[in-house]
């Protein structure tokens, strides 16, 4: 999910050398801005955190070592900084929804690492925009259809994709990068 929220990043004018203090482990950010006018609030007991992979991934960070290197504490930090819409904004451009269909719930965990169940085929489609420059082509999985009607096959229309600009080129080619 982090390459998401690094888009949505880029896309709202943060550079792609923003470096975050990325410690090794933290608590998840007091606030973080939703869609709505009701922010998300860390009122866990205690307070929700977070860690790295391992104890020696502690930045300072900028994007691309934290990408690179996955780092946790480096996209919670992002996420903070940004709000949680415009990741929603770009996940929905991208065609991301959990398998059951419904929408990613707007909290730092899912927003950042992922942790909701999304389908192979909704990773794939969302991850195939960064690769096609920022265009986002809703998947399809049928190549052809018949019908046998009286004996006879038919061809049948098969769905067509549609495409998208979900991010500028100069977003999904710093992703890429």
């Amino acid at each position: 999910f982090k390459p998401f929220v690094a888009a949505a990043a880029l896309e709202e004018g943060r550079p792609p050398n923003q470096s975050y203090s990325a410690p090794y482990q933290m608590a998840y950010p007091d606030t973080v801005q939703t869609c709505s006018s009701k922010p998300w609030t860390n009122d866990g007991r205690p307070k929700y955190t977070l860690e790295n992979e391992s104890a020696s991934e502690k930045g300072p960070y900028q994007l691309q070592k934290a990408m690179e290197l996955s780092v946790n504490t480096y996209f919670v930090q992002m996420l903070a900084d940004i709000g949680m819409c415009p990741v929603v904004k770009m996940t929905d451009k991208l065609g991301v929804v959990q398998g059951n269909g419904t929408k990613v719930p707007e909290v730092p965990s899912s927003m950042t690492l992922g942790s909701t169940g999304l389908s192979p085929l909704t990773m794939a489609s969302a991850y195939a925009a960064f690769a096609s420059r920022g265009m986002y082509c809703t998947p399809i999985a049928i190549e052809s259809i018949t019908q046998t009607v009286g004996g006879t096959k038919k061809s049948l229309e098969v769905p067509k994709s549609t495409c998208s600009r979900a991010m500028s080129e100069k977003t999904a080619d710093t992703i890429n990068t």
